[in-house]
């Protein structure tokens, strides 16, 4: 049975396939993969990694590849009905560098694997119902640099500090932690 909310995605998924020669048998390397880097504690779930005829973003620019050659990306595909194909959040290229510099996959067998390398580029790819758009984005040091310092500033955030913060009296004793009161409306 056709789903009419997801048909026109898909269509303009099938036709990005199409106009960038991609083959789902050939091309792709992995699609919803769980990728990690253990010793950040870090893992999370990649969308698509395809062998593309385009070398990776180098100031601005992509290049496509000569002959048949390809070179492996990572992209994620957003679909929304209202934004324009052209949209980029400021945080979708953190995440792909997370994604891009992940040191690990795990496969659905339980079984571990080195992170398939090298990326040559990350991109968004936007779905919308007539249209859609394949974005190029950094994902290098720079970016992985700062998903790194959020991360770091996430997991401190997440030790509670303050919970354990107590006031003192002017001779430097903690003061007892006192009761919340509620009270009753007349």
């Amino acid at each position: 049975m056709a789903d009419e909310e997801v048909e026109p995605f898909l269509a303009q998924y099938l036709r990005f396939l199409a106009d960038y020669d991609i083959d789902l048998t050939q091309h792709i390397e992995a699609a919803e993969l769980t990728v990690a880097h253990p010793s950040l504690g870090l893992a999370g779930t990649l969308d698509v990694m395809a062998w593309l005829r385009l070398d990776g973003l180098v100031e601005g620019k992509v290049k496509r590849l000569p002959g048949d050659e390809r070179a492996l990306w990572i992209y994620d595909i957003k679909t929304s009905a209202t934004k324009p194909a052209d949209v980029l959040y400021d945080e979708q290229p953190l995440q792909l560098a997370a994604q891009r510099h992940a040191q690990e996959a795990w496969l659905p067998d339980g079984s571990v694997i080195p992170m398939p390398k090298p990326i040559a580029g990350t991109a968004i790819l936007n779905l919308r119902v007539d249209s859609y758009e394949f974005i190029p984005v950094p994902s290098g040091t720079e970016e992985w640099t700062a998903y790194r310092g959020f991360l770091t500033g996430t997991q401190w955030l997440h030790q509670d500090v303050a919970k354990g913060l107590r006031p003192i009296t002017p001779r430097g004793t903690a003061k007892p932690k006192t009761r919340a009161t509620t009270r009753k409306a007349a």
